[in-house]
């Protein structure tokens, strides 16, 4: 995080991808919390770039399954 910052897609992968680890696991409380932080990023990148969209459907459904 700290050599990409915070709001880079990367970081937003990786907390997608650890967060379905987490569900897989029904550590479900953890995969949210994540969800929900990868969900921000791509939708604050999305504005500017509109490359996003099927990022955050699947974290929406996701999320939608917890």
């Amino acid at each position: 995080i700290k050599s990409l910052g915070r709001n880079h897609p990367d970081v937003a992968r990786t907390m997608s991808n650890l967060a379905v680890l987490y569900f897989r696991q029904e550590r479900y409380y953890e995969a949210k919390m994540l969800l929900l932080e990868a969900l921000k990023i791509y939708q604050e990148l999305n504005k500017e770039l509109h490359l996003y969209e099927r990022e955050i459907k699947f974290i929406q459904n996701l999320i939608d399954k917890i």
